[in-house]
């Protein structure tokens, strides 16, 4: 009796000691320890504990705030996770004792399999991105106490049905709610104040938003969302039956995302609206036509973006540019409607309108920007006014026009005229003073070419002596050029400047040319053969990648480095000569070359005394002829 005291004594003791004992981990399967495994937040805040157990729930308690996490490296180049970072898969409940008052940003981030959490009163404020990407968490009660929602604190979260907020509060940030694709309603309480753009973007399963009483910033009409004073219309819930809505009078202006992902085929607007902001109708997939009234003078960027099944738009007189990217992906658009009044066509405004097939450009339109029309594949024809001054980047890029005429008004040419197949002649006013075209070819008036068209079809092309320079890209993709004699005047020829014109066979050179530029010759499969320029100092990284006619090769006396990947892929190339001036060469310069023969203009120790960057096993592949013997003895190949 005796000793099954002491042994019950010792067995209590243990007991008592077991929950203050800290694991580096938790038990894996199979083992039988019970313990806990607590973490003591290392920062400035020492008040909170976290401890994960072994059902999957993460306790903290203490008092105090939460320190906010970052997962993506700062200024400083530090990254500071959550303690619980590396066990996230293993959380399944959050618990958060009272006394704590701020949950810290991104603290439960991507905590995947997290299902339920539980918030004390007391606690004030969510930090941004604090439940972020937490798609299995479909529990989470706010207390009454909480203040303050940060941004994208619930994003990409799997809350579910109706969403009440409490009482006390005030401000709900950026996308707190975004995605969450479960909610179907959120009633917003009497003391909000503040609401972040896009709070509820994305949330498919929305069919209304209702407002308590006595609210004095917002109200509510039908399920959908307003300012107290029913200007502004702020979100229309993105599974609200009923295939058309009619904005009502008043409205002057509809807030960034608030018609986002609407299943409306048709939406009338009052003659009171004036702004429509940023992703209105992104994603819109059936919205076939747009008239917006006169009186709106702003649009935002990505207003229209991927409306798929919009077929026609008529834009408000007094508009003076329209934004970037607003109808990108509109593959149904054939019909746009431009006011007198835009001056500016925005960045990739137009991007993959693949129906487009024509389009009729303002009068006082001064800038088109990069990418505008890039992608119209069926736009075929394109007027630009004589007030035109600047072209962007590829604005025209992948259409299907067969000719591109720039009026005396440009000024900027930004590779406008580049990656468009069909492309066959560009014409320029002969009053421009910055641009004239010869032959169809583009040249700037101190004689550098711009742009060999992809789609002209002369085979056999000798460029006039006025040529002073070649632009990067200048040829690039050209399927039909077969020869190329370039002037002695040319003074420099531009990266990827030839690169995949397939048929080019040959290819002169001037002979005092200083310099050729990174992937010239890429890709230029029928070059048979090159006589390089005697001046050379290097062969650029890729310059002649995949020319697989390219049988032999001799490189001038001065070439000191061959690049990277220079000839790689020239599956032809069996015989090069290297000259004594060659210091180093880069890796994969000859990658699956089959060099049988190689003459270098040096001595075995020279040769041996060159940097090569591995792999260039091709260059043991071949036999080696040297031209000087070293002084020490001779060596037979």
């Amino acid at each position: 009796m005796k000793l099954r005291c002491v042994w019950l004594f010792f067995l209590l003791a243990l007991l008592l000691l077991l929950p203050a004992c800290r694991r580096d981990r938790l038990p894996w399967a199979g083992e039988t320890e019970t313990t806990a495994w607590v973490l003591t937040d290392p920062g400035p805040v020492t008040e909170l504990e976290w401890e994960l157990d072994q059902t999957g729930t993460l306790t903290i308690r203490g008092k105090g705030a939460m320190p906010d996490y970052a997962f993506m490296t700062d200024v400083g180049g530090k990254q500071n996770f959550p303690p619980w970072y590396s066990r996230r898969r293993e959380i399944y409940r959050v618990k958060i004792e009272p006394g704590v008052t701020y949950v810290g940003t991104m603290a439960f981030a991507h905590c995947e399999e997290l299902a339920a959490v539980s918030l004390p009163e007391g606690l004030v404020s969510i930090g941004d991105m604090a439940f972020y990407d937490t798609r299995s968490l479909d529990y989470c009660p706010l207390p009454e106490s909480i203040e303050q929602i940060g941004v994208c604190a619930f994003s990409y979260s799997g809350l579910t049905g109706t969403l009440r907020l409490s009482a006390q509060l005030r401000m709900i940030g950026e996308n707190a709610f975004s995605y969450c694709r479960a909610l179907t309603a959120i009633c917003l309480p009497e003391n909000l104040l503040q609401l972040g753009e896009q709070a509820f973007v994305g949330c498919t399963a929305l069919q209304a938003v209702e407002v308590e009483a006595g609210n004095s910033a917002f109200c509510v009409e039908d399920g959908v969302l307003y300012t107290a004073d029913r200007t502004t219309l702020l979100n229309y819930p993105t599974a609200k039956p009923g295939d058309s809505f009619t904005v009502p009078d008043g409205v002057t202006a509809i807030a960034a995302g608030a018609f986002r992902s609407c299943s409306l085929t048709t939406i009338d607007f009052p003659d009171s609206l004036q702004t429509v902001g940023d992703d209105a109708f992104y994603g819109a997939d059936a919205l076939r036509s747009i008239v917006l009234p006169d009186g709106v003078s702003q649009l935002g960027r990505n207003a229209f973006f991927q409306c798929t099944a919009l077929q026609s738009a008529v834009l408000p007189e007094g508009l003076t540019e329209l934004p970037e990217y607003l109808f990108v992906g509109c593959n149904a658009l054939t019909d746009v409607t431009i006011p007198e009044s835009v001056t500016v066509i925005g960045h990739s405004a137009f991007r993959n309108c693949t129906a487009l097939a024509e389009i009729n450009l303002p009068p006082r339109l001064v800038r088109i920007d990069d990418g505008a029309f890039a992608g119209c594949t069926t736009l075929q024809a394109i007027s630009l006014p004589p007030t035109v001054t600047d072209v962007g980047n590829r604005a025209f890029a992948n259409t299907a026009l067969t000719e591109l005429h720039f009026p005396a008004s440009v000024s900027r040419l930004d590779g406008a005229y580049w990656v468009s197949q069909t492309l066959a002649a560009i014409t320029v006013d002969p009053e421009n003073l910055h641009y004239f075209a010869d032959d169809g070819i583009l040249y700037t008036a101190d004689g550098t070419l711009l742009c060999y068209p992809i789609g002209k079809r002369d085979a056999d092309v000798t460029l006039p002596a006025s040529t002073t320079a070649i632009a990067p890209y200048a040829f690039e993709g050209n399927p039909y050029l077969q020869t190329l004699i370039l002037p002695d005047t040319l003074e420099t020829i531009g990266e990827w400047a030839f690169a995949d014109c397939k048929a080019l066979t040959a290819c002169t050179l001037p002979a005092d040319l200083p310099a050729l530029a990174n992937s010239i010759f890429s890709g230029c499969a029928s070059l048979a053969g090159i006589d390089l320029p005697d001046g050379l100092t290097e062969i650029p990284g890729y310059a002649f990648l995949d020319c697989t006619s390219l049988t032999e090769l001799s490189l001038p006396e001065g070439v000191k480095q061959i690049g990277s990947r220079a000839f790689s892929g020239c599956t032809a190339l069996s015989t090069i000569s290297l000259p004594a001036s060659l210091l180093k060469i880069d890796s994969y310069a000859f990658a699956n070359a089959p060099l049988t023969t190689i003459t270098y203009a040096g001595s075995r120790r020279d040769w041996m005394a060159i940097p090569v960057r591995v792999p260039n096993n091709e260059l043991n592949d071949g036999i080696i002829r040297f031209l000087v013997e070293d002084e020490e003895a001779s060596y037979t190949d």
